[in-house]
């Protein structure tokens, strides 16, 4: 994840902080290995992104955004410290736009915090296993414009507060969908769990019937994998069954070296 003063990129695309459009960025990350079982979780931030841009005008939105991109954390520490009534005034002091109105400052905060997730989540889900991660990154900084951007907002005139309300909604729901996900992601490696640890007890009950017939132990691995395969149609590789009798502690499995070269 690339970030410069005038540019930002999203897995090595490059965007604009208040031109590229929405469906640009969705269409290049649509290219990650498993963006269709995240499609949602990108388009409630590239909604939330829209809704700040309405407020960002081009001859400022840009520094405002990069600068908020860039000392995020820093705005954050302050905020969660001090309240949401910093906000505003702590993007101010990190850009030279002293004219920036304070709906433009929180936006550019909102903004910025989106693209984080957006990024973070982007780097993650190109490489399946790394959901649970990505999925938390994207909420912490969700959770941050839900927690402080609604309350930055509260004496601003109403349409404007109405308008970070609905940013802090956008990003509550989003999150709350984010914890089904992960709901999903966990119970998925809990079956799978499951699943090996039924698997390994079904060869470790057959491995004992065979040795109690009198198989040898040499010839305990071939006869394992034929008896899975004429059960379940399919069976697991010699190395991997062998891994499998190694991890059997009253076995010993222990076969000749020559065994593997079979």
């Amino acid at each position: 994840m690339l970030m410069q003063r005038d540019s930002w990129s999203i897995e090595g695309l490059a965007i604009h902080p208040t031109r590229t459009e929405s469906r640009t960025i969705r269409e290049h990350l649509k290219r990650l290995p498993i963006f269709s079982g995240y499609a949602p979780e990108v388009d409630a931030v590239l909604n939330i992104i829209e809704i700040c841009r309405h407020w960002l005008p081009e001859e400022i939105g840009a520094e405002l955004s990069n600068a908020a991109l860039r000392h995020n954390d820093a705005i954050y520490q302050v905020i969660s410290h001090y309240g949401a009534s910093q906000l505003a005034a702590q993007l101010r002091s990190f850009t030279d736009l002293e004219a920036a109105t304070d709906i433009q400052l929180i936006a550019a905060f909102a903004l910025a915090s989106a693209v984080h997730a957006l990024c973070g989540l982007a780097e993650h889900l190109s490489t399946p296993g790394q959901e649970i991660p990505a999925l938390e990154y994207y909420q912490m900084h969700l959770n941050c414009i839900e927690n402080y951007v609604p309350g930055a907002s509260a004496w601003l005139d109403p349409d404007e507060n109405a308008a970070c309300c609905e940013i802090g909604d956008l990003a509550n729901a989003a999150s709350r969908h984010a914890d089904t996900k992960i709901d999903g992601v966990l119970s998925r490696i809990a079956r799978r769990r499951e699943g090996l640890e039924s698997r390994d007890q079904s060869i470790e009950a057959k491995a004992l019937e065979l040795i109690n017939a009198g198989t040898a132990m040499h010839n305990l691995n071939s006869k394992l994998r034929a008896w899975q395969e004429r059960e379940t149609g399919a069976s697991l590789s010699k190395v991997q069954m062998g891994t499998i009798l190694k991890r059997i502690p009253w076995l010993g499995y222990n076969p000749p070296s020559s065994l593997s070269k079979k």
